[in-house]
């Protein structure tokens, strides 16, 4: 929902009246705030253009730190489960060529004894 105050940013914004659930909803919560009232042509006075409040801003801003806060931390949960892999692959390589070398001798001694 907050992030549709985007297209507020930039400066007021006409919108369709009547204002939308999203609009009306940031209307409520004091994020937007109508200027330059006119009359409609059903005798109805209200805003034609709509403008962001500082508490909208502040609302937008928080979210956008929100998100980026969440996206970092998605991101180092990627790379910590990159190096758990690694860590296991490392750790099930070097068991392998421990049982290689420990046990080489009896190996190629079987496999010369299968290739005969």
């Amino acid at each position: 929902m907050v992030n549709s105050l985007e297209k507020f940013l930039s400066g007021p914004v006409s919108l369709p009246y009547p204002l939308d659930f999203t609009h009306r909803t940031l209307l409520r919560a004091g994020y937007i705030t109508g200027v330059d009232p006119v009359v409609f042509d059903d005798g109805t006075q209200g805003p034609s253009h709509w403008a962001i409040t500082d508490a909208g801003r502040l609302a937008y801003q928080q979210a956008k730190q929100e998100a980026k806060e969440k996206a970092d931390q998605k991101r180092q949960q990627r790379f910590e489960n990159k190096v758990a892999v690694a860590s296991v692959l490392v750790g099930a390589v070097s068991f392998i060529l421990g049982l290689l070398v420990e046990h080489y001798a009896s190996l190629l001694n079987i496999i010369t004894a299968f290739l005969h």
